[in-house]
């Protein structure tokens, strides 16, 4: 399937900044993952701009890997999720959602792509299926044995743990963090067809009631934990520790220092054309579309050089 398109297992590695994957097991899958999570970003600047892509699978790794984009969970996913098999793992997507805060009413429409790595045993995990996740923004470096019980991660910023879900039958529930600040994903156990898919990427990107229409954003996870710029607010996120800040300076600063440890490469002046772009976010757009135009540029050199 990533043929269809063009693009190579090689070329995909690459992007990952890996010139080779061994064979299917659960270590070169955590790999694979932690790979794809620090170097392909997840964003919704085409929303923003009015002019979403589509989210075929083999055209969303076309511009993971030709043209150092990212994306959400469509077609993060769904990119991923072609990589794997074409690499020899066993994979099956599932129907995803993605449910607001506790205190609102859960439900059963389709907003989130899962994908399930069967055939991968270990001595901690003799039944072998993994949630691989590459979509969720800030969501754990490393895939979630499908069983009940809290992930043993004591470095990830967040902690992870699966329940049966109350919401689809035979299907599980995904907890990220804990006390009033909770992710939760519900997972069915039926695959979602491409005409659904379409018809709920349709929704989020055009409906004044999804966030992905009311608010640009970008975020991107490392070892430690993981930045998360929304709107004008760039967080950082470790564990046990959240710094937030809305001054654009300092995130210019921060994007610039990750870059120049790993490629030298110094994005003074490119970086203080962004800091000039979002100060003028909400007062022209204009200046959305200058941004757009820059942060591919970023993106791209990230996705040549890695972070």
């Amino acid at each position: 399937m990533l043929a269809k398109r063009g693009v190579t297992v090689g070329d995909y590695l690459a992007r990952l900044g890996l010139e080779a994957s061994g064979p299917p097991s659960a270590d070169a899958l955590a790999e694979l993952q932690a790979r794809h999570l620090e170097r392909v970003v997840f964003e919704n600047l085409e929303i923003q701009r009015g002019r979403p892509t589509t989210v075929d699978y083999a055209e969303s790794a076309e511009r993971i890997v030709k043209r150092g984009r990212g994306g959400y969970c469509f077609h993060l996913n769904g990119a991923f999720g072609l990589l794997l098999e074409a690499l020899g793992y066993e994979v099956t997507r599932r129907r995803g959602t993605v449910q607001p805060p506790p205190a609102t009413a859960p439900g059963r429409h389709l907003n989130h792509l899962v994908v399930l790595v069967h055939g991968l045993p270990t001595g901690d995990h003799p039944e072998g299926t993994w949630w691989a996740e590459v979509g969720f923004g800030d969501g754990s470096l490393r895939p979630l044995a499908l069983r009940a019980g809290v992930a043993p991660f004591e470095d990830e910023p967040h902690t992870y743990e699966l329940r049966p879900s109350p919401i689809y039958a035979g299907g599980w529930r995904m907890l990220q963090g804990g006390g009033d600040d909770v992710g939760i994903i519900d997972v069915d156990t039926e695959e979602p067809q491409a005409a659904e898919i379409a018809a709920a990427h349709e929704h989020l990107s055009t409906s004044p009631e999804s966030g992905f229409v009311r608010t640009a954003t970008f975020q991107r996870r490392d070892a430690r934990g993981a930045d998360i710029l929304r709107a004008r607010t760039l967080s950082r996120v470790e564990r046990d520790a959240t710094q937030t800040t809305d001054n654009a300076t300092i995130l210019a600063g921060s994007l610039d220092d990750k870059r120049q440890s790993v490629s030298g490469v110094s994005l003074d002046e490119e970086m203080t054309n962004l800091v000039k772009f979002q100060r003028g976010y909400q007062a022209s757009s204009r200046a959305l579309s200058a941004m757009d135009e820059m942060i591919d540029q970023l993106i791209n050199r990230t996705g040549k050089v890695g972070l």
